[in-house]
This record gives structure tokens, C-alpha cells and sequence, in this order.
């Protein structure tokens, strides 16, 4: 964990790609767990919220700074 910290305090491009990743995961583990348990609870819908808010902050930070090139 802190090699990552490092890591992401020396290469900034690092910070971006992992906060995608990890929008995209807890997304996808939200939307997983909604159908596979018989009960919700607010807080599976609080974290889905925070994943695409993550998701779309990524998506804009690499946008802004021309990582995120599609060809």
C-alpha cells in the first residue's frame, strides 16, 4: 500500500487510471450484489452513487489532461 502511495504521489497518471478502476469495480460489485441478496440496504445505494461519481471524475480528469484516447 504505500509502494502505491508512492507511486502515485511520483507518476500523477497513476491516480487518475486507479480512481477509474476503481469506480468501475465497486460499480460492478454494487450491481452484483443488488440482485444476489434477498435484502438492500441504503448504504448499497450510497456506494453505488460514490462509484459513478468516481467513475465520471475519472472519465473528465483523463479527458482534461489527454490520457483517455479511444484510437
Amino acid at each position: 500500500m504505500l509502494a502505491l502511495a508512492v507511486l502515485t504521489v511520483r507518476r500523477n497518471w497513476l491516480a487518475r487510471w486507479l480512481t477509474g478502476t476503481l469506480a468501475v469495480g465497486l460499480i460492478i460489485w454494487i450491481l452484483v450484489q443488488l440482485p444476489a441478496m434477498p435484502q438492500t440496504m441504503f448504504l448499497q445505494w450510497i456506494f453505488l452513487a460514490v462509484g459513478v461519481a468516481l467513475g465520471f471524475i475519472a472519465l473528465f480528469w483523463l479527458r482534461r489532461t489527454g490520457q483517455l484516447r479511444l484510437w
